[in-house]
């Protein structure tokens, strides 16, 4: 739960460019997380080191899909990858497209278990479906949801 308010800290403050509040930003993460953090706004990334292991993070134009996330899960088509997050347990990736909702979550289902995952949970609230995958030991969430005229895709990879 930590790494997810420490990434939404994160991603809210990141834009500033200023080297002393990557300091400041350092020092709350280190004081939030118990390790060693280092920032880089212009690079547009940060990585924590702490006894539970590494957590890392890139956003903005140049991010790249982690080179050791999961080959079987889906990744949806011309979508674009705006945030990776590297986590000791997993992965957190957030994607933007101009397809609906629907178009997305479809894809979703469908590949995902042409894949060999099965689906665990699916809701749809309006503007805003859930995904939920399971594959032996290992959890995926996909959140879908529309945001001004884009569509936007949270997507969670997790070992249980």
């Amino acid at each position: 739960m930590r790494y997810f308010i420490m990434f939404a800290a994160i991603v809210v403050m990141f834009g500033c460019g200023e080297k002393a509040e990557e300091k400041a930003m350092e020092k709350a993460i280190e004081s939030g997380m118990g390790g060693n953090a280092e920032v880089d706004i212009e690079k547009g990334s940060f990585r924590v080191q702490t006894e539970e292991g590494e957590m890392t993070m890139t956003s903005g134009d140049s991010v790249k899909l982690p080179a050791d996330f999961p080959g079987d899960v889906f990744l949806y088509k011309g979508a674009d990858l705006n945030t990776a997050m590297k986590l000791p347990q997993g992965f957190n990736l957030m994607f933007q497209t101009k397809d609906d909702t629907s178009k997305v979550s479809e894809a979703y289902l469908a590949e995902m278990e042409a894949k060999g995952w099965s689906k665990e949970m699916s809701m749809d609230m309006g503007g805003r479906k859930m995904l939920v995958f399971k594959k032996d030991e290992r959890i995926v969430n996909v959140s879908i949801a529309s945001h001004e005229e884009m569509t936007q895709i949270a997507l969670t990879f997790a070992k249980e």
